[in-house]
């Protein structure tokens, strides 16, 4: 789903609330289950990503008139994320962009929902924008 700035958008099993910016969010099952009874979820928090040095046609950013190679730029954004999921003990992983595992972020858990925030500036030198959910 695409969040604009101040709102909440939501479905039976994911809620986000962009706070400070839009954002596209997303929950994918990543083993073959539900959603709702996954064991496995893959997040997602993308705010305004793109290269530096890239150059556009205009403010709308609609047209690339040069391509750059060079760091990924991330607008930094936080978005709160609830899950109504099936009970477990859960963990939760930030992302690199690689996939790799960054460090396990806490959360709160209470009445069958996780909640958490998730930050594209959690890390200093490092844009997040996905996370891995996992019941051990």
């Amino acid at each position: 789903v695409v969040v604009p700035k101040g709102r909440t958008i939501g479905s039976k099993v994911l809620t986000v609330k962009a706070n400070n910016t839009f954002c596209t969010a997303g929950a994918i099952a990543v083993d073959h289950k539900v959603l709702s009874e996954s064991g496995r979820i893959l997040l997602l928090h993308l705010t305004d990503v793109c290269m530096e040095n890239l150059t556009f046609s205009s403010g709308d950013k609609r047209i690339v008139t040069h391509w750059t190679k060079g760091q990924l730029l991330a607008r930094r954004g936080t978005a709160d994320f609830t899950l109504t999921l099936s009970p477990g003990k859960w963990k939760l992983y930030a992302l690199q962009s690689t996939g790799k595992r960054l460090k396990e972020i806490s959360f709160a858990y209470k009445d069958g929902k996780i909640n958490f925030k998730a930050q594209t500036g959690i890390f200093k030198n490092e844009a997040v924008f996905a996370y891995e959910l996992i019941r051990q």
